[in-house]
Parts: C-alpha cells; sequence; structure tokens
C-alpha cells in the first residue's frame, strides 16, 4: 500500500488494467499452445497408425490377390488367359513389395520392426514357391501344380496372412496406447488451463483490491476529517502518503 501511495491515482488505475490484460493474454495464448500441442499429438496419432492399417491391409489383399490368380492360372488351360492372370501376379507382389517398404519406414516400435522382420523368410519361400507352380503350370503340367499349390503354397500363404493379422493386432494395441497417453495430456492441459485460470482471477483480485483500497482509503480519510471539521472539530489532520 505504501509503494502504491507514492503513483498517481490515474496511473494506478491504468496499472491494474495493464496487469488484468496480461494475465489475460498468458491464459489465452497458455491454452492456445495447449490446445495445439494435443492437436499435434492426436494429428501424429491418426496419420502413423492410419498408415501402419492401409499398408498393412495392402500387404494382405496383395496375397489373397495373388492366391486367387495363382489358382485361376494353375485351373484355366487357355495360355492367353494365363498371360493375363501372371500380369496380375507381378502387379499384386509389386504392391505388396511396396507397401513393405513404405510400412518399414513408419514403424517405430520394436514389437512392429520384429513382425516386419519375420514376414520376410516367408516372403521369400512363399515367391519360390510360387515361381515354381508358375513353371509347371506353363509347361502345362497342372496336376502337379495343383498339388503343389493345395499342399506346399496354400499353407504358407495362409501363415503369411495370420502374420499380417497378427501386425493388426499390435497395431491396434499401439493405437490404443497411443490414445490413452493423448487422453492424459488432454486431462493435463484442462487442469493446467483450470489452475492457471484460478491464479489468474486470484491474482485479478488482488490487485484489484489492492488498486482499490490505495485510492478508497485515503478518500475515506478525507471524508472522514470533513465530517469532524463541519462539526466543529479543527484539530483533524490527514496524513498525506502519496503525490496525487
Amino acid at each position: 500500500m505504501g509503494a502504491l501511495a507514492n503513483i498517481k491515482v490515474g496511473t494506478r488505475l491504468t496499472l491494474s488494467s495493464g496487469l488484468l490484460l496480461l494475465l489475460m493474454i498468458v491464459l489465452t495464448f497458455t491454452g492456445i499452445n495447449r490446445m495445439a500441442l494435443l492437436q499435434k499429438n492426436l494429428d501424429e496419432i491418426t496419420e502413423k497408425n492410419f498408415g501402419e492399417i492401409d499398408f498393412a491391409n495392402t500387404m494382405r489383399d496383395a496375397v489373397r490377390y495373388q492366391s486367387v490368380a495363382l489358382r485361376d492360372v494353375v485351373m484355366q488351360e487357355d495360355f492367353a488367359f494365363k498371360k493375363n492372370e501372371l500380369k496380375l501376379i507381378k502387379a499384386a507382389r509389386k504392391n505388396y513389395l511396396e507397401a513393405s517398404e513404405s510400412l518399414g519406414k513408419i514403424l517405430d516400435d520394436a514389437q512392429g520392426k520384429t513382425f516386419l522382420a519375420q514376414l520376410k523368410p516367408l516372403e521369400i519361400e512363399t515367391n519360390q514357391i510360387t515361381q515354381e507352380i508358375i513353371n509347371l503350370s506353363l509347361s502345362e503340367q497342372n496336376a502337379e501344380a495343383g498339388k503343389m499349390t493345395r499342399e506346399k503354397l496354400r499353407p504358407k500363404q495362409l501363415e503369411l496372412i495370420a502374420q499380417l493379422e497378427g501386425m493388426f493386432v499390435a497395431v491396434k494395441k499401439a493405437t490404443h496406447e497411443q490414445h490413452v497417453a493423448a487422453t492424459t495430456v488432454y486431462q493435463n492441459a484442462k487442469i493446467f488451463m483450470l489452475l492457471l485460470a484460478v491464479i489468474s482471477i486470484v491474482l485479478g483480485v488482488v490487485i484489484s483490491v489492492a488498486i482499490g483500497r490505495s485510492i478508497v482509503n485515503p478518500l475515506q480519510q478525507a471524508v472522514d476529517v470533513a465530517k469532524h471539521i463541519a462539526q466543529g472539530d479543527l484539530t483533524s489532520q490527514i496524513q498525506v502518503t502519496g503525490s496525487d
């Protein structure tokens, strides 16, 4: 109060308004910053996990498509038809490899990388068997090609699909964990904003009361002295502590 008494009334009012405005600016800026951080985390989670799911889907669909196309190659005797199906198998294999490479670039957890590494030997073995079946079919050994498809290739394809399904489970688990983390960030931001709002309100009240008292108290003293003078008491004095 003593320090405020040395400041002019107009300056005190300006100072109180400025401090309250500063508190509001700090509160607003902090809130926007926190919400922007939360939005960034959610965007990263969405982009990364959707990308993983999309690439894994592409890989799984490519395996299934190759399986159907290869069955058609084995069952059909029309060479032109087989040639067309072989082009489709080649395109599906290309899509699989591109999706696998893209998935490897965005995976950042140990479990996901382990799943992807486990697929490699299975992919190689499946492709080797597939090529053997294609060679048998083109040599018109359809019975042998059909038998190899049923006994050797199909189990490997099912195993490969099962591995990809396992990756889905891993991605789903990672998504849940990241969602929990994002929710925690949101709750912390919410609590922080509420705490900051309470602090701002308390500081605003303290500042307003301090400024108000520094102005009202001297005026009340002047009113009291005026009353004493009106009653005939000319001994009352006002203690001047400010410069306004």
